[in-house]
C-alpha cells in the first residue's frame, strides 16, 4: 500500500515511488463504512465562520478565473468521448476510484465522492504514513453522515497530493479530515479537494480531468478494485453490528446463536444402518482426511452422548445445582398461583420429561414452597424456570 521510508515532515524527498503490499490485505477486509459525509468541515471550524461562509451567497464578490493553461497559451477545453470508455466495462455503476500521490507517496483505493463536503484520510492509512499525532490540528465540529450519524474526527492536517501522470500534473494541498472509522478505502476525496484541483468528474468514464499548464491531465478509476471495495462492503454488511444501547431489547430468553460452519457440512452416521446419530464433517477435507476422521470418530463413538440415559456416573459436583443461601435468613414461601391452560400444558410436559430422564422427583411438604415460572424463547416454545429467590 505504501512505500518504504519515513513519511513524516522531514525527509519529504526521500520518499520513492515503489508500491509496497504491507497492510493492504487488512485494510481491504475492513467493512465499509458511510462515505457521503455532509459536515460543516468547509464552513470552518467555529460557528461565527460557518455562517460567514453561509452569508457568501448573498454578497458580491469577485469571479475567479482559472490560470492553468498550455506552455502556448491557447485555452484549454475539458471533454470526454468515446475514447475515454477504453478499459471500462459497461454497463456499470461503479464509483470512482483512483490512485494519487499523496506525500509523494503512490496511495490506491481513493474514492472520488463529489458528494461528501470533506476530505477523508482514514486512521489505518494515517498510521501507515507514520506522521506524528502532535501533527493533527484539532477538530471540533462533527462530521454528519448520510443516515444522520456523527463521526468526531481525530483532528485535520494538510498532505500534499499530486494528479495525473507527468508532464501533464498538478498539485496541490488538500486539507484531510484524519477519521478513525473502518472502511475499505483509504481515503476520500470531496468536493474542496476537487475544487483545488479544478478537477470534471465523469463517473460514467470512470475519469476526471482537470486543467494543467501542459494541457488536460487526468487519473483514471481502477474498476477492478472499485468493485473489490464494494465487495468487501456487501460480503461484511451486518458482522459484529453493535446496536445502541436504546435499540436493544433486553431478553433473558433468547438463547446465544450457535456459531455456523464456514463450509458445508456432510452428515456421516455414527453406527450403520443409525440415520439418528449422524456426526458432521466438512465438505473440503481431502479424501484421505476425510476416511481418517470418520474412523476415529467411529471408533470413539462411546464418547459421544445422544440422551440423558447415556451420561452416568457424573460427579454431581459438575451436575447438581446449589444455592448459595444463607442458613440463618428465615425462609420464605410464596402463594400457590393457579394458571391457565395455555401454560399448563408446556409445564405437564416439561415435568413430564424431567421426571423420565431422573433430573427431578416428586416430593410432598405441607406448604408450597415456589411457583414455576414460564419463559416464553425467541422460537415460540416455553422455558419453564422455578424461582428459588424465596425458597
Amino acid at each position: 500500500m505504501w512505500t518504504e521510508g519515513s513519511p513524516g515532515k522531514k525527509g519529504a524527498a526521500e520518499r520513492g515511488g515503489s508500491l509496497a503490499t504491507r497492510g493492504a490485505t487488512a485494510a481491504a477486509t475492513q467493512r465499509c463504512h458511510p462515505h457521503h459525509l455532509w459536515g460543516v468541515a468547509s464552513g470552518g471550524n467555529h460557528k461565527n465562520v460557518r455562517k460567514a461562509y453561509g452569508r457568501q451567497s448573498l454578497t458580491v464578490q469577485q469571479v475567479h478565473h482559472g490560470k492553468r493553461l498550455r506552455s502556448g497559451g491557447d485555452e484549454e477545453v475539458i471533454s470526454f468521448s468515446k475514447v475515454d470508455y477504453e478499459g471500462v466495462r459497461l454497463p456499470h455503476d461503479d464509483p470512482t476510484v483512483v490512485t494519487l500521490m499523496v506525500e509523494l507517496f503512490t496511495m490506491k483505493r481513493i474514492l472520488i465522492d463529489s458528494g461528501s463536503l470533506a476530505d477523508i484520510l482514514y486512521k489505518h492509512t494515517f498510521d501507515q504514513l507514520r506522521i506524528p499525532v502532535d501533527q493533527l490540528k484539532p477538530m471540533k465540529t462533527p462530521l454528519v453522515g448520510f443516515a444522520g450519524e456523527m463521526v468526531n474526527p481525530l483532528g485535520s492536517i494538510d498532505l500534499s497530493v499530486i494528479a495525473g501522470t507527468a508532464p501533464r500534473q498538478t498539485q496541490v494541498q488538500i486539507t484531510f479530515l484524519v477519521v478513525d472509522t473502518p472502511s475499505p478505502y483509504n481515503a476520500i476525496i470531496g468536493r474542496p479537494g476537487l475544487n483545488l484541483i479544478e478537477a470534471i468528474v465523469s463517473t460514467r468514464h470512470l475519469l476526471i480531468k482537470f486543467l494543467t499548464r501542459f494541457g488536460v491531465g487526468e487519473a483514471r478509476g481502477d474498476q477492478q478494485v472499485a468493485r473489490q471495495c464494494y465487495k468487501t462492503a456487501v460480503m461484511d454488511q451486518g458482522k459484529d453490528k453493535v446496536l445502541p444501547i436504546a435499540n436493544v431489547e433486553i431478553r433473558g430468553d433468547v438463547e446465544p446463536e450457535r456459531p455456523k460452519p464456514v463450509e458445508d457440512v456432510v452428515q456421516v452416521p455414527l453406527e450403520e444402518g443409525n440415520s439418528k446419530k449422524v456426526f458432521q464433517v466438512g465438505s473440503q477435507l481431502g479424501e484421505v482426511e476425510n476416511g481418517e476422521l470418520i474412523t476415529f470418530l467411529q471408533n470413539n463413538r462411546d464418547v459421544f452422548a445422544w440422551s440423558a440415559e447415556e451420561v452416568p456416573e457424573i460427579s454431581p459436583d459438575v451436575m447438581v445445582h446449589k444455592l448459595s443461601v444463607d442458613p440463618v435468613s428465615p425462609p420464605t414461601k410464596q402463594k400457590k398461583r393457579n394458571f391457565t391452560h395455555e401454560w399448563q400444558q408446556p409445564i405437564a410436559e416439561e415435568v413430564s420429561k424431567l421426571m423420565q430422564a431422573g433430573f427431578i422427583r416428586e416430593v410432598h411438604y405441607s406448604d408450597w414452597l415456589a411457583n414455576p415460572v414460564l419463559v416464553k424463547k425467541a422460537n415460540g416454545r416455553w422455558r419453564m424456570c422455578i424461582d428459588f429467590m424465596f425458597t
